[in-house]
């Protein structure tokens, strides 16, 4: 039973995180990074200027990490979250061991209630964006504080060495400046642990809530009250430097925002009894949450083990307190990584529940592990969703790391950045769980100069006239939005433009061509609709089932013509099209000037392979009115059939 205590939680967390490992830097990870770079480790304890937030522990475990690679290093980091989350689960494992409130009333079967513990912890849903994203390692890191001190405060009391009392103050203490939301730990340990001590120890005092504090708890929790006042003394980049409290009504939403979090093997239901009785959300999740509690307290309670359900309960919310009390309702709602400490307390709470009930069952074990088994289900699918759209909405950057690579001079304008990217179904009644790519407040530029390395010239505008919009994921785009005039003057400003499609696979950046500065001194291949656009140059070839077409156009006069262009096969079979604009029907012809050239790259996705491998792709103009083709003729002026310029695909 321990060595499968031990490994389940580094197995599971690797099973449901290894795709983590390939994911780049994204969202926060640009802030947090330019804040750390320079630094030194006393800079980074004596100020935050330049940063929103105090918390200097977690950025010098990644100036440490930096000083071993030479520089950040997204795999490394990811692997370190990974670690960070399976080290959570290893240490509630030992928790609820040594816990007398799971040890003692499980007659002797705590192991079993630790594996549950360990299981539920590293499988913690709410931790399915705070794994993949670098910048989250803070709410791991309180996590891990918060175990260490309890732990260190069992073996002080069992042991009654100054040594293990010192570590707990330590851990305690040190909490605070991993997450703001540390100052609770020693509160929410006395919560946990506060209780445990022999009836008679506590008797021989009237002091009895010094008892049960403890020196070295005591120690703790008087280090956590004064760290507010030196995170209000240290410098910040924060428009007011105050704590707040917010107004009741927010308190109460933020307060079920936070039962959701402690109940939630049952929060699933929620969503669907909206559906069926139109009920509001938040009074269903209340509900639900008050009907989980009262289930787990009647199980516990008929295992002996209510007290310790109480305290579990305790922990998490005490846990929450600090975002209850100081955070913004529409911050908290989309910030599911603020359930990841609290859920402690929740896991230590269902495990509890969860062995009360096997053991009214035949066979307990094997009840158990079913019950497990049951538990994990909706978590695991959950994580896993989330883990793989992270891997969809972030996969743009590795193909943009190499266009800058490719040309790290060149001025790149990207159009449709992703900022945030959702599935239209959610799991978790009030958890706003998509992925943010690009905040506002960063820009593409400093998103991938991050993940290159290199100095970047790339910028982003959001053209809404040629988005697409996948059939199930929400997107919101970054940068402003632009309509055709404005957007055609953007355009002729950059050495080359890219495009972001939005799709139910993984996004992609196709690239788009670039407005010339200068047209090509050669003969055209082609003259369309009386000399109006002059064809310049054609490229073609086929990888697989694509068509990869490169063409140089020149305008000798704005038109209102589209531009048609077909695969086909060598007897004439329409293969695939890939019609519209130039510049991935950015710029239309009627936004051109006299004498402008452009590159415009395309791809034709072909249905049906030709059996003898033989393709060609013919271009042309046509009236979008009447669907008419205009005239073509060749360099010499003699008119082509079909009106079209046929180009061979080696």
């Amino acid at each position: 039973m321990r060595w499968v205590r031990l490994a389940t939680p580094p197995l599971l967390a690797i099973a449901l995180y290894w795709p983590a490992l390939q994911l780049p830097f994204f969202w926060d990870d640009v802030g947090n990074f330019n804040f750390l770079a320079g630094k030194g480790l006393g800079e980074i304890w004596a100020s935050a200027a330049g940063f929103a937030y105090y918390r200097p522990l977690g950025f010098s475990v990644w100036w440490l990490a930096q000083r071993i690679s030479g520089a950040p290093h997204a795999v490394a980091l990811h692997a370190l979250n990974i670690f960070a989350l399976a080290g959570c689960g290893w240490l509630v494992g030992a928790l609820a061991m040594r816990w007398p409130g799971a040890a003692a009333p499980a007659g002797g079967h705590g192991g079993w209630v630790a594996l549950v513990a360990a299981a539920l912890l590293t499988a913690s849903p709410f931790a399915a964006l705070v794994v993949p994203l670098v910048a989250s390692l803070f709410h791991l890191l309180v996590t891990l504080l918060a175990l260490l001190g309890a732990l260190a405060l069992l073996e002080y009391r069992r042991t009654g060495r100054s040594r293990w009392g010192v570590a707990a103050a330590m851990w305690i203490g040190l909490a605070p400046f991993a997450h703001e939301s540390g100052v609770a730990v020693g509160l929410a340990l006395l919560c946990l642990l506060g209780w445990q001590l022999p009836r008679a120890a506590a008797a021989r005092s009237g002091l009895r809530w010094l008892q049960r504090a403890d020196p070295a708890l005591f120690a703790g929790i008087t280090a956590n009250a004064f760290f507010p006042l030196l995170w209000l003394a240290v410098p910040k980049m924060r428009a007011e430097n105050t704590l707040p409290l917010r107004p009741a009504g927010e308190l109460l939403r933020n307060s079920i925002f936070f039962l959701q979090g402690l109940t939630y093997p049952l929060q699933p239901v929620v969503l669907p009894l909206k559906a069926w009785s139109g009920w509001d959300e938040k009074l269903l999740v209340s509900l639900v949450g008050g009907l989980a509690l009262l289930l787990a307290g009647w199980l516990c309670a008929r295992a002996g083990t209510l007290r310790a359900a109480l305290a579990a309960a305790g922990f998490s919310a005490v846990a929450a307190l600090p975002s209850i009390l100081t955070l913004p309702e529409l911050y908290v709602v989309v910030s599911p990584r603020l359930l990841v400490f609290p859920a402690v307390g929740a896991v230590l709470l269902w495990a509890l529940a969860l062995w009360a009930l096997a053991q009214r069952m035949p066979w307990p074990r094997s009840a158990a592990l079913a019950l497990l088994a049951l538990l994990l289900l909706t978590p695991v699918r959950y994580i896993w969703s989330r883990v793989q759209l992270h891997v969809r909405a972030l996969a743009p950057i590795a193909q943009l790391v190499q266009v800058v690579r490719a040309a790290p001079h060149a001025r790149q304008l990207l159009v449709n950045p992703v900022r945030w990217l959702a599935l239209d179904k959610q799991v978790y009644p009030i958890v706003h769980d998509g992925v943010v790519v690009l905040p506002e407040y960063h820009s593409p530029a400093d998103l991938i100069a991050l993940n290159s390395g290199l100095a970047v010239q790339l910028d982003g505008v959001h053209f809404p006239l040629v988005a697409t919009v996948p059939p199930h994921h929400y997107y919101d785009v970054w940068g402003d939005v632009l309509i055709w005039g404005p957007m055609a003057e953007r355009l002729r400003q950059y050495d080359g433009v890219w495009l972001m499609l939005y799709g139910d696979g993984p996004l992609q950046v196709i690239e788009a061509g670039q407005v010339l500065k200068a047209a090509p001194a050669t003969v055209p291949l082609a003259n369309f609709g009386g000399g109006k656009l002059r064809l310049m140059a054609a490229q073609a070839a086929r990888t697989n089932s694509t068509l990869n077409l490169e063409l140089v156009w020149q305008a000798q006069a704005s038109s209102t013509a589209e531009i048609f262009v077909h695969g086909l096969d060598c007897t004439g079979n329409m293969l695939g099209q890939a019609d519209g604009a130039p510049l991935a029907r950015m710029f239309p012809l009627w936004l051109w000037r006299a004498g402008e050239a452009v590159r415009d790259v395309r791809q034709i996705q072909l249905a049906n392979a030709p059996a003898d491998g033989c393709t060609q792709i013919a271009v042309g103009l046509f009236d979008p009115a009447s669907g008419a083709r205009l005239p073509a003729a060749d360099a010499a002026g003699l008119a082509l059939a079909d009106d079209r310029y046929v180009i061979k695909v080696p």
